[in-house]
């Protein structure tokens, strides 16, 4: 799906429905937005959606030629002559705005400044987060594939903020996929205002390109006493415990593969794409409610913190995703080959070609011969569960170290058996604790 969004407007000319003539690779389109023009131009797959800041419609210019004769210009009548009518549901007003019909659909935004007496302080950063909030939701729902910004219309301040809520999309985004690369590219048509030109040349093919790296967007001092899930869900205890829970999976999952430990994420249970893809969305719907209890005022939550936590269970649901379609799931145990095999694909995709090289030179080490035996451990193994300890030398206890720096295949914790002549491994189940210890430690 192709989406559109530019900063709605609300002036003399949508009051009067003026339309402008823009051209775009050399057709013409007579519409009243420039959006308006490349939706025409690119077809049905494309859909716009306006961004419309709250403080619209107080503009004293907009009343001079109003009658009661025209829907709207009678709405914009009553939404200055009885704000706080208006400030319960904008949305309502906005509904009847002649751009809507025309959109696809459409979303209200707080403004800052004051207009006609109408004071509106909104914070930009709420402003952000409102419009990614939104980029969200129809990212799950329909999917985005290109993403046009408009940046023809509205105040710096709107139009930075849309910038800045694309831009943190986009890494969300790519975070969640590795792989559906994301088009974002910037539109603007040439100046009207002031301009006596017959028509107007739209500019489409402005790339905005964000890279993201195999980095974690939250710290260990965010899951400790649940420093950033408290911040999120407030008093909400359920919601606290929920996010706290995914966000230690997600640091577990992301330390392995980080930290090049591959066996752990078969040994340990993590949630499903769905699962976390619900709890994005019940974050999204609590934020909604905090953002949208005042038009006037914005709560001025905590933007950085709420960033955190979306593009953290977005990367969980990347390495979730990443790890279903190379056959990586929880079980009792698996072989070395299949460990070798899956993760070289699997750290191709990341993007870690050192983690694949450090890889298969530990599982060489493992599977060399011994120097006075020449036997390897396929040779020695039984087929009953034995602990890696009685084929390699070494003490006999467990330091995080030595199991990071042998890529999880840590001769304390990791039991080895023999099966159709493969290597099988599996952790010790009195072990697991200390294993995801370290890895949170090494997070």
């Amino acid at each position: 799906m192709i989406y559109l969004y530019q900063i709605g407007r609300l002036d003399r000319g949508v009051v009067n429905n003026e339309k402008v003539r823009f051209s775009i690779e050399k057709k013409f389109f007579e519409s009243e937005l420039s959006s308006f023009a490349l939706k025409e131009h690119l077809g049905d797959k494309a859909k716009c959606v306006l961004i419309y800041p709250v403080s619209l419609p107080f503009n004293k210019g907009l009343l001079i030629d109003t009658t009661e004769t025209d829907e709207f210009k009678k709405r914009l009548k009553s939404a200055n002559e009885n704000p706080v009518e208006y400030f319960k549901n904008p949305k309502k007003f906005f509904k009847a705005h002649p751009h809507t019909k025309i959109a696809n659909d459409f979303i209200v935004i707080h403004s800052i400044g004051e207009f006609e007496k109408q004071v509106f302080e909104g914070s930009f950063d709420d402003i952000v987060l409102e419009i990614f909030i939104d980029l969200v939701e129809r990212y799950f729902k329909d999917g985005i594939k290109e993403l046009y910004i408009d940046i023809s219309s509205g105040l710096n301040i709107y139009i930075s903020a849309l910038l800045e809520a694309v831009r943190h999309f986009s890494i969300f985004q790519k975070l969640g996929s590795w792989q559906d690369s994301l088009s974002v590219k910037l539109v603007f048509s040439e100046p009207i205002i002031g301009s006596s030109k017959s028509n107007y040349t739209i500019f489409k093919d402005y790339e905005l390109k964000f890279k993201v790296f195999f980095s974690s967007p939250i710290t260990k001092a965010d899951l400790e006493n649940f420093n950033l899930s408290r911040n999120i869900a407030k008093e909400d205890r359920t919601l606290k415990n929920k996010i706290q829970e995914m966000l230690k999976k997600f640091a577990l999952s992301y330390s392995a593969i980080k930290n090049n430990t591959p066996l752990v994420v078969y040994s340990f249970e993590f949630h499903k794409e769905d699962d976390i893809k619900d709890l994005i969305l019940q974050i999204v719907e609590d934020l909604k409610n905090k953002l949208y209890s005042d038009w006037q005022k914005s709560p001025q939550v905590e933007k950085n913190e709420y960033l955190k936590v979306f593009l953290a269970l977005s990367f969980y649901m990347g390495i979730m995703r990443i790890l279903k379609e190379n056959s990586v799931q929880y079980k009792d145990c698996v072989s070395l080959a299949e460990i070798e095999n899956n993760f070289s694909s699997i750290y191709q995709q990341f993007e870690m070609p050192l983690n694949e090289q450090l890889l298969k030179h530990e599982i060489s080490n493992l599977t060399r011969p011994d120097k006075e035996t020449r036997q390897t451990i396929i040779d020695k193994a039984k087929e009953e569960w034995q602990s890696l300890s009685e084929f390699l030398p070494g003490e006999g206890i467990f330091h995080s170290r030595n199991f990071i720096a042998h890529a999880g295949f840590e001769r304390t914790v990791t039991e080895v058996k023999k099966l159709e002549n493969k290597i099988y491994l599996r952790y010790k189940n009195d072990s697991l604790e200390k294993i995801k210890d370290a890895l949170i430690k090494a997070f």
